[in-house]
């Protein structure tokens, strides 16, 4: 997969990177180290808001706070279709608009195929899509944005591995493909608990 080699311009998150880097309890940190603007799709905002909002269950997940911490502090622009062109692009794309996952994925493809933005993703299955529908290497995942903070600031080595051991217990690891593997291998920090 080609990866962008720099963070050089504005991103667009996806819900997942959003959440993942709640969970890092550094997300201000990490998002005010990219130079460019970090947007987050109004969809994805108001659909989190409004479920969470219309089932309270939902609340208790670990993962939603996560999320909802991230989208309230102000570090993420919100962005939507605006010209002709990405909404022809997006009728296209939505085959079935009912469909969440088809709106939100749509939605980031246009918004960064037509404003030549980053996206944040961590699955595959997007990243492929991108390919198809966007320039080439015009992605990152979670360990990219990371490792550009910790690239950008002198952090001690158990800070990093804290952080990664962080999104570890999220589920997030990398691929053994992704170009910053080994350097993930070489800073996590596993902790066991004792038995």
């Amino acid at each position: 997969m080609p990866y962008a080699k720099k963070l050089d311009t504005d991103i667009i998150l996806n819900a997942g990177c959003a959440a993942d880097l709640a969970c890092t309890e550094h997300a201000s940190e990490i998002l005010n180290s990219i130079s460019g603007k970090v947007y987050i799709p109004q969809i994805i905002h108001a659909e989190v808001k409004s479920a969470i909002n219309d089932q309270p269950r939902l609340r208790r997940s670990t993962t939603n706070n996560w999320l909802i911490q991230i989208l309230d502090t102000g570090l993420l622009t919100l962005a939507s279709l605006e010209t002709d062109a990405e909404w022809k692009e997006y009728s296209v794309l939505t085959q079935d608009h009912r469909l969440a996952h088809q709106r939100i994925g749509a939605t980031i493809r246009i918004l960064a195929k037509h404003r030549n933005w980053i996206v944040v993703c961590n699955d595959y299955h997007t990243m492929g899509q991108l390919d198809k529908h966007t320039p080439p290497g015009r992605y990152v995942s979670t360990i990219d944005l990371v490792k550009h903070w910790y690239d950008q600031h002198d952090k001690p080595p158990e800070q990093i591995g804290s952080i990664l051991s962080r999104l570890l217990n999220v589920h997030y690891a990398p691929m053994q493909n992704h170009p910053l593997y080994d350097w993930w291998r070489e800073n996590i920090v596993i902790r066991r608990e004792e038995g």
